[in-house]
């Protein structure tokens, strides 16, 4: 795996969850640096799923500009190796955790979204999943398929490993076949703030080539 510093990637048991015994802590300094683990098990891969858990139990802060702005980073990336060399890679979806404008009673609001991109090169979005105020983690599924008109992307989430499912948001009807799937990487990945700081926990990584049964 590749760590980028000044944010610093660690891993730490107060970050565990679904019954690990360590978790992925991603620490923000308040530098745009990205911090990641990196996969390349992925080939050329036209259908793709992966799920892990993510937390801001750690106490991660993003700006929201005094309720005017809405401040967010990428959490997640899959991307198409075009060429072999890194240099013309295309991103064939990402993870966005997003502070919103507004909060309430028990604090911000954060949410997870994703965007996919069309052979135009248009990024299409959908979300997004709640991490909520007293929960703070969800354990979050995405789908990813290449199509002619027929491509998808659909987020799913649950609380824990034991519940099912559930679909969350959907993208369908687009056009993607342009792009495959080389290599992924999760943590924080880029578009980072500067006014983030602390701490996001990640847990349990899978993928797989196949969509849920």
């Amino acid at each position: 795996p590749a760590a980028f510093a000044a944010n610093t990637l660690t891993v730490d048991p107060a970050a565990a969850m679904g019954g690990s015994s360590y978790g992925m802590v991603v620490t923000h300094d308040g530098s745009t640096n990205a911090v990641y683990v990196e996969d390349r098990s992925p080939a050329d891969e036209t259908v793709y799923r992966a799920s892990f858990f993510v937390s801001r139990a750690g106490g991660i802060t993003m700006d929201n500009c005094g309720g005017t702005c809405v401040t967010s980073h990428t959490v997640f990336l899959a991307r198409d190796d075009i060429d072999g060399s890194m240099g013309g890679d295309k991103t064939v979806f990402r993870m966005i955790i997003r502070r919103l404008k507004v909060g309430n009673a028990d604090g911000p609001r954060y949410t997870i979204n994703v965007g996919t991109l069309q052979n135009n090169g248009t990024m299409r979005y959908v979300g997004g999943v709640v991490l909520a105020e007293t929960a703070m983690r969800k354990n979050i599924l995405v789908e990813w398929k290449a199509g002619n008109g027929d491509g998808f992307t659909k987020v799913y989430a649950r609380n824990n490993t034991s519940q099912a499912w559930s679909l969350k948001a959907e993208r369908t009807g687009l056009t993607n076949d342009n792009w495959v799937i080389d290599y992924v990487r999760w943590g924080a990945t880029s578009a980072i703030d500067s006014t983030t700081s602390g701490d996001v926990w990640f847990d349990e990584f899978e993928s797989y080539r196949t969509l849920l049964p």
